[in-house]
């Protein structure tokens, strides 16, 4: 030991003798750090221990591991000094953020040659992780599934590094079940991205052949990369899914009333050769129906001419007027010709449900507000016409409703001539704002005479209590587009504009509806003294804030429900409801009309829902007469008009976006797109755009082409023209307001779901918008079509629609 470490030893050893204290220990506050190619710095924190009172000093230095100083971070060096009671001090480290696909590098960080009155401690090395954020050059999802007719489907491919020069790859296809030339086209190309392109698609033409046969597959490889490099998903493979069905029932089981005349069933051709004449046996054989007694028997052989997909089937249905439980026939497909072959569903159980309730109440329970003035309790005789002029007494009663102060008592008799089905019982409500809570008191009827049986005998009235109003029923004007034509021996209605189908037996009522009648609806022929007409769909129930004065004007909020959901499910599904409260916001969740499968369905954009049921039904004109009578019954902000809708329903409010721009504030969709060919749609004016898609969407796919989704209605569906991706569909309509300057946030910033742990949703915006045209694309990172959304999820949607308001 030299003279000067002697010296220091003695002054230590001298000043630890009269303090007492522990000598000061200096050491990095963790062995490893991680920090992101794209975080611009690394900060490293050292510690001071025991002793706080002195100063003190440290040298620091980096060293490379297998982070190259220069490439990946900028090499520091220096001094850190401790005052006296400072415990910590940070070392800041430059981190380079460079193109390339190169995985995670690591550098070091010394300490050495601490001070006098200093010693280091354990952990006197400290390791640097830099994870890579480039991705390279690779494709956007790592399967697709495309309908055999679809003409195409459209492959992305995206370029995740940070390189800002051009760069290109190879693109081609190979067999795999599918052959080249038989279910699709080969491809090769050179794909070239430009500094600032980060999307490619590339089309790959899909081969439709008229062979029943299993899916098939192809794959498509990326290669040669020039300016980038490859990524992990280097291939793709691409599901071909048949769409030769052969001869096959639309359905597995019909249901039919009594008295429709006729069950018509449809057979399917599915696409095998169209282009020749086929045929295929016919034959109904009795279950707990008897052939003769409830319907006529058919064997028959079914024509195809060339051309034809569809054929129809008409079985008379036989009315008896003897109340009776449903009965069943079956009907089977046999001896396809020309080359057909049989489907999966070559039988097919119809349902024959009895309409002869007896005479009765329509529904088990009616509502009215205190301040209603009266209320209609509508008597349905049944269909049992055969049994001449009939009838019926009733009478009110109270339950917890008191006749004169809440209700006037009414008695009588309802007499029914031999052709009357409907009547209607009108009983006063009285105004007097007594009720304080919901009463009711009940119908009953009795006596019934001319030999008829009584069906449901008494019925329930509500009557509610208006000081408690925190929901208002707006029914959108009569819509009475309706046709009665004769079509191969029996009666059959159809109309336009949705709705549903009312009869009575005058024109001036009163209306009972056909909640069960799709369109076309056959009746019994001839109609006997009955008159028809069409409502628009069920009334919307329009949800009013607490706080709502009726003067000040608030925001709206419309929410579209997805296709076989009601308004009810999506709600449910959304939670939109408690923030009407928290926001202040007028909010509803209307219907839309169900379709000849008998699902809810929006007739949207040209892709999905576009009138595909043939319903003839213009959703864009009943939603604008929705919004139109809310802002004649309530003070609606103009301003703040908007629109939710959730997969069909995102279509839907895309729909509403190109015609109805005048009206709507903004939309947000969630796995729902715009038209693909944008010339479909000329909004008037800008409208905010909030687009939310999840990358692994199976239904409506983050890349745009086709529904992936099998069933009847979408076999239907799948002839359509496909749909753009969400990035696609977000430029369009940054295309109609004028926004420029697409922004991509490096990293998740919102937590939309609970499938995917911390942060998942990357915001791409457009910083240059218009105002009153702002848009944004939400992308979920794995999100699936219908994504399990966290609480966070609605509040952040209604907030940012909300906060765009039109200018």
């Amino acid at each position: 030991m030299n003279t000067r470490s002697l010296l220091l030893a003695a002054a230590f050893l001298c000043a630890t003798a009269h303090t007492g204290r522990a000598q000061p220990t200096i050491q990095f506050s963790a062995s490893s750090y991680t920090v992101a190619e794209s975080a611009c710095f690394a900060t490293i924190t050292v510690q001071r221990l025991s002793d706080p009172s002195t100063t003190v000093g440290v040298d620091f230095a980096t060293t490379d591991g297998t982070a190259t100083n220069g490439l990946k971070y900028t090499a520091v060096s220096g001094t850190l000094a401790f005052g006296a009671g400072e415990t910590n001090k940070t070392i800041v480290v430059p981190i380079l953020d460079e193109g390339f696909v190169e995985g995670s590098k690591t550098f070091r960080v010394i300490l050495s040659n601490p001070t006098v009155g200093a010693v280091l401690g354990a952990r006197t090395n400290a390791t640097v992780r830099i994870t890579d954020n480039d991705v390279g050059i690779q494709f956007q999802l790592a399967t697709y599934s495309v309908a055999e007719d679809a003409g195409a489907v459209l492959i992305g491919i995206v370029r995740g590094d940070d390189g800002m020069l051009p760069a290109t790859v190879d693109f081609a296809t190979a067999d795999l079940s599918a052959a080249n030339g038989l279910d699709y086209t080969g491809t090769t190309n050179t794909l070239s991205f430009a500094s600032d392109e980060r999307l490619k698609f590339v089309p790959v033409p899909i081969l439709n052949n008229s062979l029943k046969q299993p899916n098939r597959t192809f794959r498509a490889t990326l290669a040669n990369p020039a300016g980038a490099s490859l990524g992990f998903q280097k291939t793709v493979m691409v599901t071909i899914v048949d769409n030769d069905q052969g001869f096959q029932f639309e359905f597995a089981s019909y249901t039919i009333t009594e008295d429709a005349g006729a069950a018509l069933i449809t057979v399917l051709r599915g696409n095998d050769d169209t282009n020749s004449t086929v045929t295929v046996d016919v034959a109904t054989a009795d279950v707990t129906a008897t052939n003769g007694l409830d319907y006529t028997g058919v064997t028959n052989t079914l024509s195809f001419a060339p051309g034809e997909r569809f054929g129809l089937i008409t079985v008379p249905i036989l009315n008896d007027a003897i109340k009776e439980p449903t009965k069943n026939f079956r009907v089977t497909l046999s001896n396809p010709t020309g080359g057909a072959a049989l489907g999966s569903r070559t039988t097919a159980t119809v349902s024959i449900v009895d309409n002869d309730p007896g005479v009765g109440f329509e529904l088990g329970s009616y509502s009215v507000w205190e301040n209603a003035g009266t209320i209609a309790v509508t008597v349905l005789r049944g269909n049992d016409v055969a049994l001449g002029p009939i009838t019926v007494d009733y009478a009110t009663s109270n339950l917890t409703a008191t006749a004169g102060p809440d209700y006037q008592a009414v008695s009588g008799t309802l007499a029914f001539n031999q052709n009357e089905t409907v009547k209607a019982i009108t009983i006063p409500i009285v105004r007097d704002g007594s009720v304080l809570n919901n009463t009711s008191f009940a119908v009953t009827l009795s006596n019934l005479s001319g030999g008829a049986t009584l069906g449901r005998a008494s019925t329930t009235v509500n009557i509610l209590d208006a000081s408690r109003l925190t929901s208002r029923t707006v029914v959108p004007p009569f819509d009475t587009a309706l046709m009665i034509r004769r079509e191969k021996g029996v009666n059959l209605i159809t109309w336009t504009g949705g709705g549903h189908l009312q009869r009575a037996d005058r024109p001036t009522g009163p209306w009972q509806t056909l909640t069960g009648a799709t369109n076309p609806f056959t009746v019994q022929s001839p109609i006997p003294a009955t008159f028809y007409r069409v409502t628009r769909p069920k009334p919307v129930n329009v949800y009013i804030p607490s706080s709502y004065d009726g003067q000040t004007p608030v925001p709206l909020v419309i929410l579209l429900h997805s296709y076989s959901k009601t308004g009810a499910e999506t709600e449910a599904y959304m939670q939109f409801r408690p923030l009407a409260e928290a926001r202040r916001f007028l909010y509803c969740y209307p219907d839309s009309t169900i379709d000849r499968w008998g699902y809810e369905g929006w007739n949207a954009t040209d892709a999905i829902g576009y009138d595909f049921g043939s319903n003839g039904v213009d959703d864009a004109g009943y939603l604008r007469s929705v919004i139109e009578e809310i802002g004649r019954q309530f003070a609606v902000d103009q301003k703040r008009i908007y629109l939710v809708g959730h997969s069909n329903g995102g279509f839907m409010a895309y729909g509403m976006g190109c015609q109805s721009a005048d009206l709507i504030a903004g939309i947000a969709s969630l796995a729902g797109m715009t038209f693909l060919d944008s010339s479909r749609c000329a909004p008037s004016e800008p409208i905010n755009i909030l687009h939310i898609h999840g990358t692994a969407d199976d239904i409506v796919p983050y890349a745009g082409g086709a529904l992936t989704t099998t069933g009847v209605a979408f076999q239907y569906a799948a002839n359509m023209p496909p749909f753009p991706g969400a990035l696609q569909t977000v430029q369009t309509w940054a295309g109609y307001n004028g926004a420029n300057g697409q922004v991509t946030d490096p990293a998740p910033t919102l937590d939309l779901t609970t499938d995917v742990a911390g942060l998942d949703t990357v915001v791409t915006r457009y910083a240059n918008a218009l105002t009153g045209g702002a848009v944004e694309l939400w992308t979920i990172n794995g999100g699936s079509h219908v994504p399990t959304l966290s609480p966070e999820f609605s509040r952040r949607v209604v907030d940012w629609l909300l906060a765009h308001p039109k200018r």
